[in-house]
């Protein structure tokens, strides 16, 4: 997760083992059980689920290896407290490099719409430098794509010296995985590998700094799996690496989720929505534009201190949704106002006893807040003012019961008046006075102490008396489909 060390720190972001290393630890532990064969390939390599970090800096791994032949080796890792391995595979030990098969045939006749470099300083890629070996790509199809690598010192991953070399360059074969990455994210989804049919090396792998070509050839790509065929020349066109069949999940995830993960200070998961005009800022967000994404990274992007401990305490949807419009129309407000760009977790939101929300971060200028939910979906309003209270309601068929518990005989008039669909009016009325208590920073309680006046039927303005003081307030009431909002400003 992309976030400056000083907001959350690497163990909170979500650190994970990729899976490229995972198959080197499956070679390095065959080896050790057979040191005097040489690793020749790993196959059948399953990943249950991911090898994470999650708010520590250390993670024991158990590792159980077992000869099943003269050549053959199971491997299998385990992670504290579960009985079933996250990752397994076999690994083909031998005396000699096996030949290499024919090289496959590939067309690549379309140009990349990006560049190399675009995957890194477009943020495309979330990987830091060391794993930054992408150097071209060269073409793709319908069926395929070419590419460019750039072979990295593995010492580089290492705070102290390596005795031996590598075996599998785990930093390599993550690049090929970055190339898959690209080309699903054209299609707005993420791969997220789940396994290797066999990836197998035919000699010595070329020295640091050295370029390598790939050729890679889809055998699957659907709305689910990305399954491929990949080939690795050297620069003298030697085939130096093959894999058969490596096989990722394909997740929906929508370009502005994408666009958001590469800058997510320049960015927001919800979107603008035009209420209050110039003098407030509103976002809305709803359950289904955080495509297949987990709900605990979303959480890792925006939550920090005691709002990412209370989420994990009870990860509820709606509050979730409802801090993510907060968050956005909080730093979308700054950017307007007083040209500030904050990355999310420098806002922090927490609630006063009786649960209307308040910003804490930052502390420097003084905005009012609200927020509303409704099913998966939710819309939070920021200003500049004394008070400000958002709510959204889904049109539905209310009784004279419900009427007369929310609306006096005289307010029931006025509703009446404005003529079109009554019961939206009706809504229209509910919403306003909820709105207009949570601007003077009261709750659904309250109701009975707020009376509707007057409604202006063409521009949708409900005046809503407060009894407390006699201030009559002017909320402005909004339909989007079966959906009524909302907004009043003190």
């Amino acid at each position: 997760i992309r976030a400056p060390a000083s907001l959350k720190p690497p163990e909170g972001r979500l650190p994970t083992l990729p899976l490229t290393v995972g198959v080197e630890v499956l070679a390095e532990a065959a080896a050790t059980l057979v040191p005097d064969l040489i690793v020749l390939a790993c196959h059948d390599v399953e990943a249950a689920r991911w090898i994470s970090l999650e708010d520590t800096r250390t993670l024991q791994i158990d590792i159980a290896a077992r000869r099943m032949s003269a050549t053959e080796v199971s491997v299998e890792l385990y992670t504290k407290g579960k009985e079933k391995p996250a990752l397994r595979g076999v690994v083909t030990v031998g005396e000699a490099w096996i030949p290499p098969p024919d090289p496959m045939v590939v067309r690549c006749d379309q140009a990349c719409p990006h560049s190399a470099g675009q995957l890194y300083s477009e943020g495309r890629m979330f990987h830091g430098p060391r794993f930054q070996v992408v150097s071209a790509l060269r073409g793709m199809s319908e069926e395929a794509i070419a590419a460019e690598l750039v072979i990295r010192d593995p010492q580089e991953l290492f705070a102290t010296p390596l005795g031996a070399q590598l075996i599998f360059d785990p930093v390599l074969l993550d690049g090929l995985g970055q190339v898959l990455g690209y080309r699903a994210q054209l299609d707005d989804q993420a791969v997220y590998p789940v396994g290797i049919g066999r990836v197998a090396f035919h000699g010595l792998a070329p020295p640091p700094g050295s370029t390598v070509r790939t050729a890679i050839r889809f055998r699957r790509l659907d709305a689910r799996r990305l399954e491929a065929d990949i080939d690795v020349f050297d620069a003298g066109g030697r085939l130096w690496l093959h894999i058969d069949g490596w096989q990722t999940w394909r997740l929906l995830v929508p370009k502005h989720l994408q666009e958001f993960a590469w800058r997510p200070e320049a960015r927001s998961l919800a979107a603008p929505w035009p209420l209050g005009g110039s003098r407030a800022s509103c976002f809305r967000i709803v359950r289904h534009l955080l495509g297949e994404v987990d709900l605990d990274r979303i959480a890792r992007m925006y939550l920090a201190g005691e709002e990412r401990i209370r989420y994990q305490q009870r990860p509820r949807l709606d509050w979730l949704l409802g801090r993510i419009a907060a968050n956005d129309a909080i730093r979308d407000w700054l950017r307007r106002q007083h040209g500030r760009i904050l990355h999310p977790l420098e806002v922090t939101i927490t609630n006063r006893p009786g649960g209307a929300p308040i910003v804490v971060a930052p502390a420097d200028v003084p905005l009012a807040i609200s927020i509303s939910h409704l099913d998966e979906e939710a819309i939070a309003v920021v200003a500049d003012a004394k008070g400000v209270g958002v709510d959204v309601v889904r049109v539905g068929e209310r009784g004279a019961e419900g009427l007369d518990l929310v609306f006096d005989q005289e307010e029931q008039a006025a509703i009446a008046r404005p003529g079109g669909n009554a019961q939206t009016w009706v809504h229209r009325a509910w919403c306003a006075k909820e709105a207009a208590a949570k601007a003077h920073g009261l709750g659904f309680d309250a109701l009975g102490r707020f009376r509707v006046r007057r409604i202006a039927g063409e521009a949708g303005t409900v005046q809503v008396e407060f009894l407390g003081n006699g201030q009559h307030l002017e909320v402005g009431t909004y339909v989007d489909q079966d959906r009524v909002m909302a907004l009043a400003i003190i």
